[in-house]
């Protein structure tokens, strides 16, 4: 496995806070982005996934993310993990003691790490498929 968490959560039992991730970076209260940047994020993120960028090594990402079904959800997900350092360290508090036992971050969390969850899955089948020699 080369895309995880380091640890499994036990989800099954937690209701969402909110409705959908970007509800999530938007009101959570342990970390969140203004509107205008999830607004900036979202069309750089369209911008790829639409083969809108004239950079060739943007544009050669674009074609292996529709190669293995990574949708625009998922690489959203995947870009405001990089991109928000103090939205990312409050999400990986979820995977360490104490925190990995609040409800309320662990609700707060639940659809981005979700959709997460399933983007690193369908990244390890990658490379399973293709290692890296």
């Amino acid at each position: 496995t080369v895309w995880n968490f380091g640890s499994r959560l036990a989800m099954d039992n937690i209701s969402p806070t909110f409705n959908n991730y970007k509800e999530e970076v938007l009101g959570n209260r342990y970390a969140t982005i203004s509107k205008r940047s999830w607004n900036d994020t979202l069309k750089k993120c369209q911008a790829i996934y639409k083969n809108e960028i004239k950079c060739v090594v943007k544009q050669q990402f674009y074609h292996y993310l529709r190669d293995h079904n990574i949708c625009l959800k998922e690489l959203v997900a995947m870009k405001l993990y990089c991109d928000y350092d103090d939205l990312q360290r409050e999400f990986r508090k979820m995977y360490r003691a104490p925190y990995n036992t609040d409800t309320e971050r662990l609700r707060s969390f639940y659809h981005w790490h979700s959709t997460l969850s399933q983007t690193f899955h369908k990244l390890n089948e990658i490379a399973q498929r293709h290692p890296i020699a």
